[in-house]
């Protein structure tokens, strides 16, 4: 059904393919490795949204993640650290990202309709028997998933070296680094929001938890970390809280990709 877009209009449908774009602070303390920082994290959606009445269900894949930089103290040898999951796993197909559920209320199609979307958890690379419970201390006692197919587990990312970023150090007192993380990452979160016109819709995010692990690594020229050497990547990882959050949508073609969906709701630093 086609509509005006002078956020006036009215244009019901029974479904829509939309771009999500989440956005919230997160900060989080020392510990041996890591200074204690602030920063935001971007985590990017693609939504197939089923409308019943005033409800909806929602199937949507993560299609990117964007991690605030960290910071190494002097003992895990200075530098900043930045990890990037590749943009080309989001597109993958076999096997695909897992799809993830959520629910919530819409008042209509037309400007100032609420929107609002109830809690989700969105667990990445990882499986747990309760998802909204207290996130595992360690690594492990993860149960790391797959997701990405490269018989690895979790979230393959890969660390920035150059300009600043260095490697992860894989002991304190050794001189081995690690040029990947194998990741396992949860977020839980919730939206209220309004329509600004028949395609696009804006407003709060509530974030309960972020959270992630280092589940496995591997040596830059050598190969995947041993059991200690994860350890200590793993123990670099912060625990993060989150802080104050917004989103914002915006409807797309029913087969977009993910890519799609980002040039759709570029970064907003």
């Amino acid at each position: 059904m086609t509509c005006s877009q002078d956020g006036q209009c009215t244009c019901a449908v029974d479904s829509e393919t939309v771009a999500g774009y989440l956005r919230f602070a997160v900060t989080w303390p020392d510990n041996l490795g890591v200074q204690a920082g602030s920063g935001v994290v971007h985590l990017w959606t693609r939504n197939l949204i089923t409308y019943n009445g005033g409800v909806f269900s929602s199937q949507f894949a993560i299609c990117a993640v964007d991690f605030p930089d960290l910071t190494f103290t002097p003992i895990a040898g200075g530098g900043k650290l930045k990890f990037d999951i590749p943009e080309a796993t989001f597109e993958l197909t076999s096997p695909p990202m897992p799809l993830l559920t959520q629910g919530g209320s819409s008042e209509g199609f037309h400007a100032g309709a609420a929107f609002v979307a109830t809690q989700s958890v969105s667990l990445l690379g990882c499986t747990l028997a309760d998802p909204s419970a207290a996130w595992p201390a360690s690594r492990s006692q993860i149960s790391s998933r797959d997701d990405d197919g490269d018989v690895k587990p979790g979230l393959t990312a890969q660390n920035r070296n150059g300009n600043g970023y260095v490697y992860p150090k894989t002991s304190i007192l050794g001189n081995a680094r690690a040029d990947k993380m194998y990741l396992a990452a949860r977020v839980i979160f919730s939206l209220n929001g309004t329509r600004q016109t028949c395609t696009t819709t804006s407003g709060t995010a509530t974030v309960a938890a972020f959270n992630y692990h280092v589940v496995g690594c591997h040596v830059s020229g050598g190969s995947d970390c041993d059991a200690s050497q994860a350890d200590v990547v793993d123990g670099f990882s912060p625990v993060m809280s989150p802080g104050s959050g917004s989103w914002k949508s915006v409807r797309v073609p029913v087969a977009a990709s993910c890519a799609q969906v980002r040039a759709a709701l570029p970064l907003v630093p």
